[in-house]
């Protein structure tokens, strides 16, 4: 008889704002507030699941954005990581539901998400971002709580 192990993996976003601005004159955003809520996975074999970004953006006129979303604590695109001790999930983050574009700050494979906020008289302004997470089939792995912390890097 097999015993059942019970995984629970998660994983934080953390947001961080970064401000450029803009030559005298232009509409801008004059400011951001990212609130990111977890991916949560929950027991698994192999799951999909999604997180929102949410960010209250104040301005006028239009601008562009980037988001950007860090590695994490494996410092790679090719296979992010939750661990629980020494025992470690791989797993990824999405812009897209069919997990193709994965989600990062534009270097080794990871791609930066671009939006363009339009605030055609409302200010502030609330944008959604949705994470796609995914979680592939992996062997035993310890029961536990599996974290990994990102960032989140808004640039406008």
């Amino acid at each position: 008889m097999q015993a059942r192990r019970s995984v629970a993996p998660g994983l934080a976003l953390a947001g961080l704002v970064s401000l450029f601005l803009p030559a005298a004159g232009r509409a801008a955003i004059t400011s951001a507030t990212v609130a990111p809520t977890g991916v949560a996975f929950g027991a698994f074999t192999q799951k999909a699941t999604t997180g929102t970004i949410s960010v209250i953006y104040t301005g006028t006129g239009n601008a562009n954005v980037t988001l950007a979303l860090s590695a994490g604590g494996s410092g790679s695109f090719g296979g992010r990581k939750m661990s629980h001790g020494t025992a470690t999930l791989t797993y990824n983050l999405y812009q897209d539901s069919a997990h193709t574009i994965i989600w990062g700050n534009g270097a080794g494979g990871g791609q930066i998400l671009s939006d363009r906020v339009s605030f055609m008289g409302v200010s502030p302004l609330t944008k959604n971002y949705t994470v796609f997470g995914l979680l592939p089939a992996q062997g035993q792995t310890a029961p536990g709580t599996y974290l990994d912390t990102i960032v989140v890097t808004l640039t406008f």
